[in-house]
């Protein structure tokens, strides 16, 4: 896996940008009030990129470790040198159908975000066989690596790609001096529930499960109609972060227990957020869902 400094992103296409507008533009009702998330200036949180890869597979011994309860969601492992850690988690054998990170986030002293892409095509069939794969990553600078969570979170793998249209808030060279990445963070609560003119934005006829939608509001702000499970087991959006001036991804959570019977009700929830300072023109959406641990992944030093 290969950390870039120079962050190199997949830009989208200028008719698909034209094209997620369009349907955004569909809907003509007024947003629910937006959410601007806990910031102060000054709080770019550290934020590296990577160009996603297959994952080298586990030894014996780091395999090994996913056997303890105290692991059964993954392991995090900390250098001898303390300058490195790596995280062991289980994967599908076949390289096309794993997962590989592409971002690595510090959210707070305490808290490391890594994002996941699937590095199949969307509604690929791989393997329920699973094994074990190892993710290497640099210690972030200014943080005692030592008991520190790492959370894991998907990328959702979407047909098409998701944009608003964020002129009308932040034009006239008013993100000039803004630096990038930001992070908005929000109070976990349930999501709205989408009115139907909101609701008709998604896609239900894709055969893999509906496709996610976003509207673009006059005044800059941007909602993500999604379908999702009913309470008490559906997802908030956790955190915003903008990764430049023409790229957003929003993490969610999930609001329930791990193994906790959902069961089979669905409804549509509709997200509204300001648009990032800075952030100008067709801005790219993408989504990562976080799913629920029995045990967080927490970075320890195994003794020699």
């Amino acid at each position: 896996m290969t950390e870039t400094t120079a962050l190199r992103r997949a830009k989208m296409p200028l008719c698909a940008a034209v094209l997620a507008l369009a349907v955004a533009a569909l809907v003509g009702c007024a947003p629910a009030d937006p959410q601007t998330g806990d910031r102060s200036p000054g709080d770019e949180p550290y934020l590296v990129e990577f160009e996603p890869e297959p994952a080298r597979s586990a030894t014996t011994t780091e395999g090994e470790l996913l056997s303890s309860p105290d692991r059964v969601n993954g392991a995090a492992v900390l250098s001898e040198d303390g300058t490195r850690f790596t995280v062991i988690r289980t994967d599908s054998p076949d390289d096309s159908c794993s997962e590989a990170p592409i971002r690595l986030m510090v959210v707070d002293p305490t808290t490391i975000l890594v994002t996941y892409r699937f590095l199949g095509e969307p509604g690929q069939l791989c393997s329920a066989v699973g094994t074990t794969r190892v993710d290497e990553f640099e210690v972030p600078p200014g943080i005692e690596p030592r008991g520190v969570e790492v959370r894991t979170a998907n990328e959702a793998t979407l047909p098409a790609p998701l944009a608003f249209d964020a002129a009308p808030a932040t034009d006239g060279g008013g993100g000039a001096n803004v630096e990038f990445p930001s992070l908005n963070a929000f109070e976990l609560l349930s999501s709205a529930i989408s009115t139907p003119e909101e609701s008709a934005t998604i896609v239900s006829t894709d055969p893999y499960g509906p496709v996610p939608a976003v509207i673009s509001h006059p005044d800059g702000s941007f909602s993500v109609v999604r379908t999702d499970s009913a309470d008490p087991c559906g997802r908030m959006p956790a955190e915003l972060v903008a990764l430049s001036a023409s790229e957003v991804a929003v993490h969610y959570r999930f609001l329930g227990e791990p193994g906790q019977d959902c069961g089979l009700e669905q409804i549509d929830r509709t997200d509204t957020f300001s648009a990032p300072a800075g952030v100008t023109g067709a801005v790219a959406v993408s989504i990562a869902f976080e799913y629920p641990k029995y045990r967080p992944i927490v970075i320890e030093q195994l003794p020699t």
